[in-house]
């Protein structure tokens, strides 16, 4: 696509399945060729959402809890955001993001929990208006973990003079970046 400057596949013609393998080769005039293959993990459902109040500013505790299938080492991003009505205008809707408490990232992981009930807490800081959470539990592959890890490790020394340089591993041979996969399953729930 010359507008946008990258390349575009149409959806249509390029289903992407759970469990499937992919693989990238692109080559072009000038530049020695680069590869990359991911299989594409499956969607892991959530169980539930729970939502407890908290006394002080408006705080609440969202839980999101889902099965772990057991057998491999399975790595997870978890993501939310609150939505509730603005002010200026009765059809809009303000939305803001939902962070792990202690783990802006959202990376979990079932390493010494292999095939349990996974929770991840959130918290989250209301006005009195009604509201409602969407939790999306992204089911991702190692490498799409490694790489955003590592990215959150390197952002996490940033002026430091005294850290230890951080690695930035790479999946694409004859390159560096990460090609990786994700799929997810999304629950909502009304908090008021």
């Amino acid at each position: 696509n010359p507008q946008l400057n990258f390349y575009l596949a149409d959806a249509r013609l390029l289903p992407i399945m759970a469990g499937q393998t992919y693989s990238l080769t692109v080559q072009a005039t000038n530049f020695r060729p680069v590869s990359a293959s991911v299989t594409v993990p499956i969607a892991i459902p959530i169980e539930a959402i729970g939502i407890d109040s908290l006394t002080q500013r408006g705080q609440w505790t969202i839980r999101t809890t889902w099965y772990d299938p057991a057998g491999a080492t399975n790595f997870y991003q978890l993501r939310g955001q609150l939505r509730y009505p603005t002010v200026i205008r009765s059809d809009s809707v303000l939305a803001q993001p939902i962070l792990l408490a202690g783990n802006p990232a959202g990376f979990i992981t079932d390493i010494g929990q292999d095939g349990q009930r996974l929770t991840a807490s959130a918290l989250a800081i209301l006005n009195n208006n009604p509201a409602s959470v969407t939790i999306n539990l992204w089911h991702v592959d190692a490498s799409y973990y490694h790489y955003h890890q590592a990215i959150e490790h390197q952002r996490a020394t940033d002026g430091n003079p005294f850290a230890e340089p951080v690695p930035i591993p790479s999946t694409i041979q004859g390159g560096l970046g990460c090609f990786g996969a994700y799929n997810q399953a999304a629950s909502s729930s009304q908090l008021r």
